[in-house]
This record gives structure tokens, sequence and C-alpha cells, in this order.
């Protein structure tokens, strides 16, 4: 697990080793272990290492053996023994035990085509003097980030972090209008968007091309609909064949097993949910000693599951460690929390201080249960987005004037809160703006809201959030069923935006490497080649998962109400957090001045001091603030 770079110049210029010096510098959070540097006159590669495979020899950048191709890699390859045996069929030699390794020689065998050889998280980079070119990639779900900057035909740059970029010296600090749009929408930046002018991200399952000062991007993965995978028998009777659900059972612990390979300690985030309890119950199968688990608690009884987590822990045997924070830890870690932000999101402290406590017990990599409600229909968006499908399809049937009365009422009638703001939406704008009812119920703030936040000189819809990279979204899942739309955005957007993008940076911040075994790439074309009717049940939630663990789970587990992983947030900020995250909030940042509408920001304030909005509104602009104070 590292943190990568490199610059590749393309009028002559050399590249200077002190540029990928501080790059790497503003990195060394992501491998504390090593740096190494490969420059070759007008291409320069970087990387910092966090050791976790073959700890002593795993030394990069990594060359082949006439030294004409160079990498820098960031990731876990989870198949690399069963491919390094392969290619040394084929005869190619080896000199270390890494996967880093086994993707240039896999290179050197496949071409661009060795990414449909890897199952794993990475982002890599792989210079190659005798093509000339430069080879960038990603995972196929976005689980390690990549960033690249290329503007005028001068300078190309990359790295795992838009702060390493700008560490760079050579990118303007300039913030980008459509990706602070796409924060204040849904919380997070949407890819490819940054909310840095001209960085962009490059998104899940794609490969960078750079040849002779032409960029070229390329999709090599994507998830496919049920139409068009058309692989798995339809239900009997509403359940899913013996041979399909063992074929799921078998995806699972594959999944899992793969991700126990490690030469540093190895443990897991146990909230005590069903996510992280299958993970668990997983882990103790195939570990040889027992697992150290980790949670958190709180003295708010209402968001502490410690007790679930506890005695899941006991089941299976774990070395469980629990801690307990308050508002007051919070608070005296905010700081640097905040500072472990590449780019603002309303999430992600959660993150930060799991992460903090899996290092302090003595853990390099913990395995995690995300991606279990986005491909098992956990979350309620997966019978709300339907519900509200099927509402604007009847309203749309309504007369004008009886859908102006009604989002009046909605508006100026009803309480003035989150859901009926967005109830009037969809009843005066219905979603012809948004393409899928699935984008408004995620939106924290609707596009009416967020013009009142911004100077009437700021246009951000002319690019907005909703472009191209969602236009392609609503065209894939155009043929899918409604749970099975719904999952494929929940991965493509909430997941990959938030969630991965958050534990990604979060875990780094602590170099602690987090992997996610519920999104395997097979796991998922799996999940999302069944018909979603199968994945919902009135009494168990996600019943496939449980399906699979009612032998080693205990009844309470699936019973429990769901309980999703968040802080008190609500509470703190009108307690020990007040007067930090008003003064914030009421203060005038230089960079963002211009474009946003302070009174509009202090009225929002006010609205959530009566408890007419929820505190992500005013947490997200918070963090706003003291993310552009930091950076901008």
């Amino acid at each position: 697990m590292c943190g990568i770079c490199g610059q590749l110049n393309f009028d002559n210029r050399p590249v200077k080793e002190q540029t990928l010096i501080y790059m790497c510098q503003r990195m060394v959070h992501r491998g504390p272990d090593d740096e190494g540097y490969y420059i070759n006159s007008t291409v320069g590669l970087g990387m910092r290492r966090l050791s976790i495979i073959d700890i002593e020899s795993g030394h990069q950048p990594i060359t082949n053996e006439d030294k004409t191709v160079w990498i820098v890699y960031n990731g876990e390859l989870y198949n690399f023994k069963t491919l390094r045996k392969e290619l040394i069929s084929k005869d190619h030699l080896f000199r270390t035990q890494t996967d880093t390794e086994v993707i240039l020689h896999a290179y050197e065998e496949w071409g661009v085509n060795c990414l449909e050889h890897f199952n794993g998280m990475f982002s890599f980079a792989i210079c190659d003097e005798t093509q000339q070119r430069l080879f960038l990639a990603r995972d196929r779900l976005g689980i390690k980030p990549l960033y690249y900057f290329f503007k005028d035909g001068e300078t190309f740059l990359f790295s795992s972090e838009i702060r390493a970029l700008l560490e760079s010296g050579l990118v303007p600090q300039k913030l980008s209008q459509p990706g602070l749009a796409s924060y204040m929408t849904f919380g997070g930046i949407q890819e490819p968007l940054t909310l840095i002018e001209n960085i962009y991200s490059l998104l899940p399952g794609h490969y960078l091309l750079m040849e002779k000062d032409k960029l070229s991007i390329c999709c090599y993965w994507q998830v496919k609909s049920l139409d068009s995978f058309n692989k798995y028998a339809e239900p009997i009777n509403g359940k899913l064949p013996q041979a399909y659900q063992k074929h799921l059972c078998d995806l699972l612990e594959d999944s899992v097993r793969l991700r126990m390979v490690s030469d540093v300690p190895i443990g897991a985030f146990l909230s005590g949910g069903i996510d992280s309890s299958a993970v668990v119950s997983l882990m103790s199968r195939v570990a040889e000693v027992p697992i150290k688990t980790i949670s958190l608690s709180f003295e708010e009884k209402k968001f502490d599951e410690s007790n679930y987590a506890t005695r899941i822990a006991q089941i299976f045997g774990t070395e469980h460690r629990n801690i307990t924070i308050t508002e007051g830890d919070l608070l005296s870690s905010l700081p640097d929390a905040l500072k472990a932000m590449d780019q603002p999101t309303v999430d992600g402290i959660n993150t930060y201080f799991v992460s903090k406590f899996a290092k302090d017990a003595g853990l390099t990599v913990a395995l995690s249960g995300l991606g279990g409600d986005e491909l098992f229909a956990g979350y309620e968006s997966f019978r709300a987005v339907p519900r509200m499908q099927r509402f604007y399809n009847w309203e749309k049937r309504l007369p004008g004037f009886a859908k102006k009365n009604l989002a009046f009422f909605c508006s100026q009638i009803l309480p003035n809160n989150d859901r009926n703001s967005k109830i009037a939406h969809l009843l005066g704008k219905g979603i012809n703006n948004l393409g899928h009812s699935y984008f408004l119920m995620r939106m924290f703030f609707t596009t009416d809201r967020l013009k009142e936040l911004v100077v009437d000189s700021i246009d951000f819809w002319k690019e907005g959030p909703f472009c191209n990279y969602h236009s392609n979204l609503l065209e894939k899942a155009r043929t899918m069923d409604p749970i099975n739309q719904v999952s494929y955005f929940e991965l493509s957007t909430y997941m990959k935006n938030i969630l991965l993008r958050d534990t990604d940076v979060m875990c780094m911040a602590h170099s602690l490497e987090v992997r996610v075994p519920l999104i395997d790439y097979r796991l998922v074309e799996f999940m999302l080649s069944l018909p979603g009717s199968i994945k919902q049940n009135g009494v168990i939630p996600k019943h496939l998962l449980w399906q699979n663990l009612k032998n080693q789970l205990p009844q309470y587990v699936i019973n429990r109400r769901k309980q999703g992983f968040t802080f008190p947030f609500e509470r703190w900020i009108k307690k020990q957090l007040y007067t930090e995250v008003k003064e914030t909030v009421f203060s005038s940042v230089n960079a963002l001045k211009e474009i946003l509408n302070q009174t509009a920001i202090e009225n929002l304030w006010h609205e959530f001091e009566r408890g007419r909005t929820s505190w992500h509104r005013v947490w997200i602009l918070y963090v706003l603030k003291k993310w552009a104070n930091e950076h901008l």
C-alpha cells in the first residue's frame, strides 16, 4: 500500500527530482516505510511505501530485466500468487515476492489487457520506454484513488492525492465550480470532478495512456445489467436456486480468504451489524490465529452498538477492543481529522477514529464490511426510491394546477424540513434535470436551495454535477429492474464518491490498509445478475447474505433494526461543538467569499437551531470552509 505520483513533460524540459520529492513528502502518511524515484529526462515516477507483502525486498519503483519498463504501484493484488506461477511458466524472471512485480510482468506479457487478469484494489503507473508510453490504471470498483492534472499540453501530473498535486507547485489552486456544486449537492464530489480546476479523478475500471503528448482514457470493466449478463437462473418460488446459493457462499468465502494474505498484523472493523459480523464470521473460518477486532461506542445509547459487537467477538473468539468516543474526544481530534481529508466530505470522521484505534491496537491491515448494503439491498433507498418513482409517475398525470397547489402545500404549509422540500421539488420540477429519483433522494440541497446559497452571478448548472458521467450511468441502468438500478447507483455514486474515498483517505492518514471483501468484483457481477425481486424479504434484511451465514450468526444480529455507523453529530453540534461549528459557518473564507451567499448560509444555521433542517447541511458548509482555508 503506497502513495504514488509522477510527472511527464512534453516540451523537452527535464523532470526535477525535487518536484517528485515534494509530492511524496505530502504523502508520507500513505507510506512511512520507504520511498523511491525513477527519472528519465522528461518523465519521473515517485512513491511512498507502506510495506504489506515482501517487506524486505519490495522497494519501488520496480523495473524489468533490461530496465525498459518501470512501475510505481498502490494497492493489493489478491490473486498475485496464481498469476506469478503462470508468468513463470511463460519464462518471466522474478527478483521479489511482491504483487508489484507481478503487475509489471503481466503488462509485459499482455499489454494493457493485463487488467483483465487482476483481482484486487489498485492504482498504478507504468513507464514503458520502448513504447514511449505512460500507462495508468485504477481498479474496477475505485477502491484506490488516482488523480491527474493535464493542461495546455505542457505537463501531465498524477498522484494518489490531490494535496500532492498541489504540493508540486505546478497546479493553480483554483476552485472548480462544477466540483463545488457537486459537493454541496451530494456531500461528496462526483467523479471525475474534483474541487480543483483541471484536476480529475481517473474513473474506476478505466485506464489512461499518455503517448506522444496525446491523452486517451479507456474503460476496461463495467458492471453489467441483468439483460446483458443473463447468466443465472430465475428464482424458484421466490428463492435463489440452491446451486446459485452455494455459488454465492463460495464467492463470499473466497473473497475473504484472498484478503487474509498479509505479512503484517491483520484484523477487522466490527460494528455488530450483519455486514461486519459476516466478514468476521468468514475470517474465522480461514484464520490460523485469533483475529483482532475494533469497535467504537458512545455514551449516547441511541448510537451505541458496542453490546452487539462484543457478543459477536465472544462468539468467534476475537481479540476485541472497544473504545468509547465522547464529544470532547471529537473536538480535540477534529483538526487532525479535517486535515486528513484530501477533499471535503460530509462523512469520514467515523472512519478516521476507527482507523486510528485499529492502528493503536497494532494492526496494519483491517477488513471492513463496506459494500454489504449496496449489494444486498440494505439501505432505505431500496424501498424509498421505487416509491418515489411510483409517486413521480402518478403525479405526472395530475393537472398543472393540482401539482402547483400540492407543491405549495409541501413547501409552505407543511413543516419546512428536508423531506418536505424534496417532495415539493418532485411535484414542482419532477426529476427531469436529475434523470432519476435516486439522485433527489441522495441530495442534501435541491437545485433551488443551492442557488440560494451562492451569489447571483454564479451558474453552477451549466456544467453541474449532472454531467456526462451521470448520463452514462442512467443509460447503463436503463434496462435494470428497480432494485438493481438502486444497487448500481449506490455502488457508482454514494459508495464510490464518499464511502470508498473516505475509507482510503482516513485509514491511510494512520498508515492503515483497509480491505473490502464484500465488493470483490466477482461478487458484484454475480449480485447484479440476479433479479432485484429476490434480494428483498419483508422480514429478514439482506436475507441472501443471511442465508449463507445463518448457521454462524445469532438470530439477534439478523433481526435487529438497521443502525448506520454514525456519530451523534446533531446532538454534539448543539453542545460542545456548537461554538467551533457556528464560528466557522459564520466566518468569511477568501477562496469562497465571491461564490457563497453568506446571509443565506447564516439563515441556514438558524434553521438548524430551530430543528427545521438536518445537521448534515451545516456540516457540509463547515467542512468546506475548513478545507478551503487549509488548501486554497
